[in-house]
This record gives structure tokens, sequence and C-alpha cells, in this order.
């Protein structure tokens, strides 16, 4: 008895310890109490802290209620929110009617739009909840919903109307019918809506009701009838009517009602159904990068039960339907001990499909474009890239691989590389993805872009490329080549020839595919005005299709080539190609390769020997060498003559010549003088074996007040004849009606009257040469040379 008071009484004293919150006489009560040798119960008395410290602890971490909330009608419905609870995974959100109806909604936010299916008053609490805790109820708020009032229309009063007070339902369909129904009785026709007036009348056409609509809302229908009566109808058919368990509700009892795809979003989950018509169905959780819950088996829908059953039969999961439309699935789940309700919409099915013609382009600004086609349903793409570079540490060199996905709206994505150093080429693969669900397709094919250095340059003047060719690319990149005044880097690109060497295998096809490549990736001026390929070869092409093997012939990669050259555009300007081939004059699979590394086919040169060979060069660098340049013509005459003489300036024709001579002139520009005020002009230009960009129509002349003469400017000019022709020798000449004659302005001709103004546009040439052993040492050595010779005649002629 004594052992149980003393028990009894050290009990007190730790409920003593516990209770107070001075630990200094804790710490006294205690070593009394170890004094008196009580070791034992000093032993619980530390069990009982233990115990007590992590009830306490776990009393510190019960969720609160969570503040601030309210409640407010917004366009949708009632917006409801609350500040967030640190610790909270989500939110019990209970929401009641006017008479007493409740339901509870999980929510993973802080706010939620909630829909009211009628006008009325509807209060709302919450409670945060995590996976231990579910926490303290928030204060109830209220709100009265009035649902927005609509237009007036015909549309607006289409559905079932259920007017509770009278048992009354009216269904207004879009075919122009109605069906009314009052306690058992039912009653078809048609009806008439116009000017806010509703006609009923019966299949015998007789009026049966006339109603003026007075507002309509999506929950509610006011109207008055004819003995002004007010009336107001809710949106359905009325629970507890006489016309429950007709066939309309019964057909929402079947699994036909539930076909098709339902998804529904859940925080950052997006969960779907799929029922299919043989009564299986789907089930998925996803987020917006990957599927993480799947579910197969059957499924059954009656009384307004949906049951859910796994491989075997079993049933794994049952939800409450608590309403179906065409567009709206809204459940609760019954296996939920929260009964979580979950509205989920219709979708449009979907069959996604793997992308297919990938391709990816290196284009200028040392970037790659990849395309591929659009893939229908699809919402994004996720676009893989891989490639080897080289990088430098202590030990040296060594290559290493870079892998990477990044996310693409739309089928297209232009490519900067992160490294490029020792890059060859990059790999490529896309798949298609679709968000809600969340679906993706498997990787496409792979394709490769092999990298080239780019080359080029901004400063205006004339720019060329190298490239020799055989079993591989010998490329001297696109750089300046001179800027027409101080730089002149010929020895440069000499030196790059003659340094090449021959081997076996021709690949033509593949050396030209890459010059417009590079043509096309290359920085180049913004006076760029003449873009050229020079190709040489001996013989056809045999090892192209080997080195690229995505033709199916030497024919294929051929037309392939010459589409290329005819179709692109550097900067806005065509691709001049000329062609240059030897030793199979009577060869027709030749020539034709030929014609097609040229732009036209007149560009295309088919000779007989290296001899040739050199002057086809020759005349193509001249060509060059003039498109390269642009020369305005100024002449300044007298202009004391009567409008409408005609003045011809002739280049072929001197001072001594005849009218007759003059007459038949081969060179020589013609216009009809004219005067307007001051103004004076040339008009109906005649341009005889030569050329300009300047209006044949009229062109006005600038006049000058000291010197009494008008100058008159024909850009882009030049001579097209082959003649031999010095322009300070041309000669002018007037034309006299009365004796059909020409006559010598002998005052023409001085100094300054006469000038020809060049100005050196940018350009950029790309050579292509043979390099195979059919050549021979010789004509190896020739072709060198006349490519060497090329270069000279593009940069010293003036």
């Amino acid at each position: 008895m004594l052992q149980k008071e003393r028990t009894t009484a050290t009990t007190a004293n730790l409920c003593s310890v516990m209770e107070s919150g001075n630990h200094s006489k804790n710490g006294a009560s205690l070593k009394s109490l170890m004094s008196k040798g009580n070791w034992w119960i000093t032993a619980c008395l530390f069990l009982f802290l233990a115990l007590a410290g992590a009830c306490k602890d776990e009393k510190d971490n019960e969720l609160p209620a969570p503040t601030d909330l309210t409640a407010t009608q917004v366009e949708d419905g009632i917006n409801v929110s609350w500040h967030y609870v640190k610790g909270a995974d989500c939110y019990m959100l209970q929401i009641a009617d006017e008479a007493g109806n409740s339901q509870q909604v999980d929510v993973y936010d802080c706010d939620y739009v909630f829909k009211p299916e009628k006008d009325g008053t509807y209060s709302f609490v919450v409670s945060a909840r995590n996976s231990k805790d579910l926490g303290k109820l928030s204060n109830t708020v209220y709100c009265a919903y009035t649902a927005p009032k609509k237009e007036v229309t015909e549309g607006s009063i289409l559905g079932s109307w259920f007017c509770e007070e009278e048992g009354i339902t009216i269904i207004l369909n879009a075919d122009g019918t109605y069906t009314y129904k009052e306690r058992g009785y039912e009653e078809n026709g048609t009806y008439v809506f116009e000017d806010s007036k509703l006609t009923l009348r019966d299949e015998d056409g007789e009026l049966s009701e006339q109603y003026v609509v007075k507002s309509v809302t999506d929950t509610t229908l006011e109207m008055t009838d004819l003995y002004e009566n007010d009336w107001t109808f809710t949106k359905g058919s009325g629970e507890g009517d006489d016309n429950e368990g007709d066939d309309e509700d019964d057909e929402k009892n079947s699994n036909e009602d539930l076909i098709g795809l339902w998804g529904y979003q859940d925080w950052s989950v997006y969960k779907t159904f799929v029922f299919n018509n043989d009564s299986t169905y789907v089930y998925k959780e996803t987020t917006n990068k990957e599927v993480t819950k799947m579910k197969e088996g059957t499924f059954r829908f009656e009384d307004l039960k949906l049951t859910l059953m796994n491989e075997y039969g079993l049933v794994s999961e049952s939800y409450t339907v608590e309403s179906v439309t065409d567009s709206t699935l809204k459940i609760k789940n019954t296996n939920s001990y929260y009964g979580t309700y979950m509205t989920f919409e219709k979708l449009e099915e979907f069959e996604l499909t793997v992308p297919t013609g990938l391709k990816a382009v290196q284009v200028a600004g040392q970037k790659i474009q990849v395309s591929w086609d659009p893939v229908e349903d699809a919402d994004r793409y996720s676009l893989e890239y891989t490639y080897k570079y080289l990088t430098t540490n202590y030990y040296g060199q060594s290559e290493k691989e870079y892998n990477k996905v990044v996310e693409v709206q739309s089928n297209e994505y232009l490519y900067s590389p992160e490294y490029l150093t020792g890059v060859k080429s990059f790999s490529f693969s896309v798949r298609a993805i679709h968000d809600k669900p969340y679906e993706e397709t498997a990787w496409s094919d792979t394709v490769s872009c092999d990298y080239m250095t780019p080359g080029g340059g901004t400063k205006s003047g004339l720019y060329m490329g190298i490239i020799g060719f055989n079993n591989t690319l010998n490329t001297k990149s696109i750089s300046l080549l001179t800027d027409y005044e101080n730089i002149n880097n010929s020895y440069d690109f000499s030196s790059f020839i003659d340094r090449m060497n021959t081997t076996l295998a021709t690949t033509l096809y593949y050396a030209v595919d890459n010059a417009v490549k590079h043509l096309k990736i290359a920085t180049l001026p913004e006076d760029l005005e003449n873009v050229a390929i020079v190709t040489f070869t001996d013989g056809l092409d045999n090892s192209s299709t080997t080195i690229n093997p995505i033709y199916d012939s030497p024919n294929d990669y051929r037309d392939a080539v010459k589409e290329s050259i005819r179709n692109t555009k550097i900067k806005n300007q065509d691709i001049n190609a000329y062609s240059i081939g030897v030793g199979n004059k009577s060869n027709t699979e030749f020539q034709a390769a030929l014609d097609a590394m040229a732009s036209v086919d007149s560009n295309s040169y088919n000779v007989d020997d290296m001899k040739q060979v050199n002057e086809t060069f020759d005349r193509i660098a001249n060509e060059l060498f003039n498109k390269s340049k642009k020369t305005t013509l100024q002449l300044s005459i007298t202009t004391g003559l009567a409008p409408g003489t005609r003045i011809r300036f002739a280049l072929d024709r001197d001072t001594l010549a005849t009218s007759e001579e003059v007459a038949t002139s081969e060179v020589y520009i013609e216009g009809e003088f004219r005067r307007n005020g001051k103004i004076e002009m040339l008009e109906h230009l005649v341009f005889h074996g030569v050329k300009s960009s300047s209006d044949t129509i009229k062109i006005t002349g600038i006049p000058n007040e000291e010197t009494l003469l008008t100058t008159f400017y024909f850009e882009d000019f030049a001579i097209e004849s082959e003649a031999s022709i010095d322009l300070q020798k041309m000669t002018e000449w007037y034309y006299i009606p009365e004796g059909d004659k020409w006559s010598l302005e002998d005052e023409f001709g001085k100094q300054d009257d006469i000038k020809s103004v060049v100005q050196r546009k940018s350009a950029v040439i790309l050579l292509v040469l043979d390099c195979t052993t059919s050549l021979g040492d010789g004509g190896f050595r020739d072709m060198k040379n006349a490519a060497t010779n090329f270069i000279n005649t593009v940069t010293n002629k003036e």
C-alpha cells in the first residue's frame, strides 16, 4: 500500500515536471527523485518524456486551417480561393446548397471554380490535407449565385426545361419539334420561336401553348403565358417526376453512352479513360513528360454505376456517375475515403504517328536547319541530336560525344552547335508528342548532316573556293581573293592548286553538290552581284553514290545536282555554273553530265584537248571578270536641237564615216530628243551591240548651266559586240529627215564628253577540279596551269 501511494505520488511529480515550463525546477525535481533511490521510476520518466515529446511534435505538425477563404461569382461560376498551407499536398473543399445537398472536391491548387447547376446561395469550407493528416476546417463563406442572362435566341432556349411547381417538362429540339410532359401526360408537336415569342402546336397543328420569353440563362428560363402568368423553368427534366425512368434516361445507363476518350486535369496529372465498343477500357495518368500510370480491363455501366474490372474479371474500382452528356462525364470515386468528384471532358480521339521526312541541312551562320513533315494531332516534338567533338586537356586532345533532347513547338528547328572543334557530322532524330493526354511516338529514323567550315567574309571583293575531287574532297574554303584595290591573295589559291595530287575515283556529282552547299553556308558581302561555279572533269562519275548513298543511281544524283544548281539562290543571286569537259566528245552520257553541271546548256563546254581547256578557262574568266564590274556610261551633249530629232551615238564609226556607213552601224545607242520646259530627255531608246539597264522608254538628262551641256547616264553599260571598241572614239550623229541622211555633231568628243565610270561589285567563284589519275601527269599539270591562269585573269585584268 505504501508502495502504491509512493508510485502515485511519484507519478504526480512526473506530471508536475511535464506541465512545468521552468526547466531549473524540473531539473531539481529529477534530482530529488533520483536521490531517493527510485531508479526504476527514473527510467520510466525518461521513456515518458520521449513519448510526450513525440506527441508534442505531432501536435505541432498538425495542418492549420486555410485562411482568407473567399467565394466570388465570376463569368463561368463561383471562384473560391484561400491562402496556401505549408505541408499540404491538396485541399478538401466542401460545397453545400440551400437544400443541404453537399459534395466534396479534392483541389490541388489554392483556388477552384465551382459551376452551379442552378441559382441560389452556396456555402464553402476548406481544409488542408496530406498523406498523414486532414487539417482543421476553415471558416465558412457564402456566395449568392445568379446565372448570367444570355441573349434570347432560339439556340439559347434549346434543351430540356422543368417547372418544379407545376411538374411540367418542355423539351425543345433543334429540328423545331418539342415534347411537353405533365404528370403522366405527354404531347409532341412543332414550335416556332420569333420575336421572343414561343408558340407550340400539337401534331394536328392546333395551338397548344404560347409564351413570351423574358430571360434565359444557362440554368433558368423565365416566360409569361397568354394569361400573363409567370413561369420559371430550370434546366433538366426534373428529379422525381413521372418522366423519370423513361427510355431516354435508360439510354444513359448503357455502355454506349461512355464510348470515346475522356480527360480530366487533376493538378499536374492528366487522367484519361478510353471506353471501347467491345467493353474494354484503358486508363492513363500522364504528366507533360511521361505516362505515370496505366490500367486496362473491361467496364460495365448500369444503374448510374461504372464498374471497372481487371484482366481476370475481378472488380478493381467503381464510380458513381452523377451525369453524362455528349461533352462531360461527372463521376464520384466511391473507392476514395473522401468521395472525390471528377468531371471528365469528351476529347477528340487521335492517332499519333512517327514523324517522317526528316532533313538536316547546314545553312549560313554555322547553323543547321532541321525540318520534318508535320504530324497530325501532335502538340509538340522532341528533337534529339548527337555529335562527337574534340576537347583539349593536359594530356592532349580527346574525343567526346554530346547528346541533347530539345522540345520544339513546330516541325522545324534552327540548330546552333554548342561545339565545333573536330566536328565532322551531326545526327538527328525526332518524335511527336500529344499533351492531353500525354502520348509520344517512337523516335524517327536518324539523319546525319556533314559539317563544313562555312568560310567567306563581309568585306567587298572577289571571293573564291576550290574543291579538288577524286576518292575524297580536297577543299579550300571560300575566302577573299582580292578586294580590287590593296589585297590580292592569288598566291594562296595558286599554292593550293600546286599541292593537289591525283588518285583514283571520280566523285564529280558529290563535289559539285558540296560546292553548292559551301555557297549556301558562306558569309558573303551585301553587294554580291555574281555567284559562279566552274567545273572541270575528264570522265564520268563513278563513285559519288558510294560516298552519298541516298541516291539510287549516278543519274539520280546528277539530276538532283542539276536541279540544285538551277534553283538555288545565294543572297538573291542565281548561280552561274560552267562546265568544261575534255576527251569524251562522242560520249552522250558525258555530255549529259556536263550539261547538268551547268546553269544553262550554253555554259557547257566539251573540248578536244588541254589547250582548248586553257582557252575555255580564260574565256570564262573574262566573262566573270566583266560580270563583277558595273559600268556607267556618261555622255554630255549640246541640246540646241529641235524636239523629235533622232540622235545616234555610233561606237564603230569615226568622224570620217559617211551617212550611209552610219546608217549601217552595228554598235550604237539611239534615241529621240525631247524637251519639256527645262527638262531634256532621250526617248524610245535603242541599244544595238551594247546593253544597259537604263529605261528604254525615257531617260532624263542633267543640265550644266556653265557648260550648257546635258549629261545622260546609261547604267550597267556593256559592249556585246566582239569587235574591238574604243569608247573615246564614239561619234554623235543626228538624223535629217529631208535628206534621209545622218549628220555629224562635230563638237561632240571633247574631253569629258565621254566618261566610263567602273564600280567593282562583290563576286564569289567555286572552282571544282578533277584530280583523278585518268588525266595523266601531263594533263593534270596542264589543268593546274589553266586553273592558275584563271585566277590571274579574274584578279589582274583591268
